[in-house]
């Protein structure tokens, strides 16, 4: 094929799977939903925008512990997260679809029993492992084979976050050699995710929102980028503080069970369902129970919200390093908003800035990642934060400076 003819070709392989991975992520995430809304309101009549105290969360996890038990126990290597996907497509051009079958069951059932985990780890996973599968088995070459997984997984980001420059951002920003070979992969990679949401609009006649119940922005001043810089510095600090805070309880949970993983699902899966019977906040993925937060702040007090961003963030890390399969970043999201939230309870600002500015510093520092951590909170709130969301992933990135290099400072 002529140069011209193979670009060609290469932005219509990136299309069709950029609106294959935008059709695995609606699937997904309705499936995600439909069965959590079985569990929790179909069968246990709870609510899960506002859910209440109750015990069948210990029923629900249980199973759920056994589920991860049993996988954990069954494959010695455990399930990848969204980051290590996209590494492993970038360096290898595919991932092993041969996992996708365990990371949907173990998925689906680690988020219906209501644990604090999101639904881009799964998705993410499936994406990939569709179009690793279809290269396989048609037997295209490495580079084919890359352009297909690339462009499912931005279409897989597209979808889910309305947005066609947050995937070509997780790609640069994952390249373990610098963007300098990446022209091409964060183009397919933008033209992918652009069809991903293509396809959402062109089935729902809208594109995807996430609806946090915040009060209109109408934008930032000078006043209010130097407040967000504080912010995004402060939140970043409260996740540092709770990280160094729960490690050392999480490895003294996790470490001697290292080899009797069934176990360990049911330790952590009890320990979690513990926590979201006290604090049914804490329950869920997080971002459907962000209005229900926003409502119940007043009454709450700065010492509650804290005590619930905390034991939040701490389910979500231990059931991850439990065998439990979902995403942090909703839950990271839902963390920062309540950050936000206590900060509007001792100073005067506006609480959509807050609430912006805390989740760019917590995710900045989650991810490392400062551009894809301002784009995903951009993604979510909408345009009108993004002066605010840029000076907190800065006001972020001065902690980070101080913070070595090292997986165990990473969520």
């Amino acid at each position: 094929m002529k140069p011209l003819t193979k670009e060609l070709y290469a932005y219509g392989l990136s299309a069709l799977f950029g609106c294959i991975g935008g059709i695995i992520t609606i699937t997904m995430i309705w499936l995600l939903h439909i069965s959590t809304a079985w569990v929790w309101e179909d069968i246990l009549d709870n609510n899960m925008d506002d859910p209440s105290r109750s015990p069948y969360v210990f029923v629900t996890f249980f199973i759920a512990s056994l589920i991860a038990g049993y996988f954990a126990k069954k494959y010695t290597t455990p399930l990848i997260g969204m980051d290590e996907v996209v590494v492993q497509i970038i360096e290898k051009g595919k991932t092993r679809w041969q996992d996708t079958g365990r990371a949907l069951i173990n998925g689906l059932f680690s988020i219906a029993s209501g644990a604090s985990l999101g639904p881009e780890a799964p998705s993410v996973f499936v994406s990939a492992g569709a179009s690793s599968f279809i290269a396989e088995k048609t037997r295209q070459p490495t580079k084919t084979a890359k352009i297909m997984n690339i462009s499912s997984v931005s279409g897989m980001l597209g979808t889910l976050l309305s947005s066609p420059f947050l995937a070509p951002v997780l790609i640069a920003a994952s390249a373990k050699n610098g963007v300098k070979n990446l022209r091409d992969s964060l183009t397919y990679s933008t033209i992918a995710s652009a069809f991903g949401v293509g396809t959402f609009f062109g089935l729902f006649h809208t594109v995807a929102v996430i609806n946090l119940g915040l009060p209109e922005y109408s934008g930032a001043g000078i006043k209010a980028l130097t407040e967000a810089l504080v912010i995004g510095f402060f939140a970043a600090v409260f996740l540092g503080i709770i990280f160094k805070a729960t490690s050392p309880v999480i490895a003294a949970i996790v470490k001697p069970l290292k080899e009797k993983p069934f176990t360990l699902a049911l330790v952590s899966g009890t320990i979690s369902a513990a926590i979201a019977f006290c604090i049914p906040l804490t329950m869920f993925s997080g971002q459907y129970t962000i209005p229900a937060l926003l409502e119940k702040s007043a009454e709450f007090g700065i010492a509650v919200l804290f005590i619930i961003a905390a034991t939040k963030l701490f389910s979500t890390l231990l059931l991850l390093r439990s065998g439990f399969f979902g995403g942090p970043i909703f839950p990271m999201i839902f963390v920062g908003a309540t950050i936000g939230v206590i900060i509007t309870h001792i100073v005067s600002i506006p609480l959509t800035l807050a609430v912006a500015a805390s989740i760019t510093g917590l995710l900045t520092v989650a991810m490392r990642q400062p551009l894809s951590a301002a784009l995903l909170t951009i993604g979510i709130l909408g345009v009108s934060v993004t002066s605010v969301v840029a000076i907190a992933a800065a006001g972020a990135c001065l902690l980070l400076t101080l913070l070595p290099e090292t997986s165990d400072n990473k969520v």
